[in-house]
């Protein structure tokens, strides 16, 4: 009996390994998702994950995506977001839907570091492992580009001093709780207000109810800062203070 053939020898080509397919959230931070409620890299992309099934706040408008969708082809972007392809805007902010206190410091974390919690880990020990591993130093720059305000400003809310940025790679876990401090009370303006150019507004403006001081001044404490998220709890439910 012939022996058979050696199928690596055969002449045959191979195609190479088809590369992986690149991560939702990453397309979406690059513009590779076009508006007017058509996916321009339909079929190069990795179908999003649970996590990544949510309701998305980009440039002050909203992509509904339903989360019982698990590929593309059903996945349908609003045609109200014109804006997602703007070059100024480097990434998308993110709010999961429903808002709730878990979904709350899932899009925080996701937010701030593009991260989200493994399948079966609570958000509790995700949130609570991030601040302890350390904040990227990206992720200062991250939040300061999200409500439009300067280094300054960041810094000063933060105590967290120029100098030191210059040097850090990694936050300490004291400086990263800080950062998702400020981070948290954005996410809860952005939620409440449902349009983060509103939400930068509101952010940025002095308020009777805090004294006069402005939310982002105000949470540079762990006390102020709650109090700016009572303060929109408040007017989420039609309190105007």
């Amino acid at each position: 009996m012939a022996a058979s053939r050696d199928k690596s020898n055969s002449g045959t080509t191979q195609s190479p390994p088809s590369a992986p397919k690149e991560g939702f959230l990453a397309a979406l931070a690059k513009g590779k998702l076009a508006a007017k409620g058509k996916l321009a890299a339909k079929g190069k992309l990795a179908a999003p994950t649970k996590e990544e099934l949510a309701a998305m706040i980009i440039s002050g408008k909203t992509v509904n995506i339903s989360s019982k969708d698990v590929g593309w082809k059903n996945i349908k972007v609003s045609d109200t977001t014109k804006a997602l392809n703007e070059p100024h805007r480097k990434r998308a902010w993110i709010v999961m839907k429903p808002v709730n206190s878990n979904t709350h410091w899932v899009s925080v974390v996701g937010n701030v570091t593009g991260k989200f919690p493994p399948k079966h880990e609570s958000t509790a020990a995700f949130v609570r492992e991030t601040v302890l591993g350390g904040l990227a130093r990206d992720a200062f720059n991250v939040i300061r580009d999200a409500a439009e305000i300067t280094t300054d400003q960041l810094s000063a809310v933060t105590g967290i001093p120029s100098r030191t940025l210059q040097r850090r790679e990694t936050f300490k876990p004291d400086e990263s709780e800080r950062l998702l401090r400020v981070a948290s009370a954005f996410q809860k303006a952005v939620e409440v207000l449902e349009d983060i150019d509103a939400a930068r507004r509101w952010f940025s403006a002095p308020k009777k109810a805090l004294g006069g001081l402005t939310p982002l001044k105000y949470c540079d404490t762990d006390v102020g800062a709650r109090e700016v998220e009572a303060l929109l709890g408040r007017i989420d439910h039609g309190v105007f203070s």
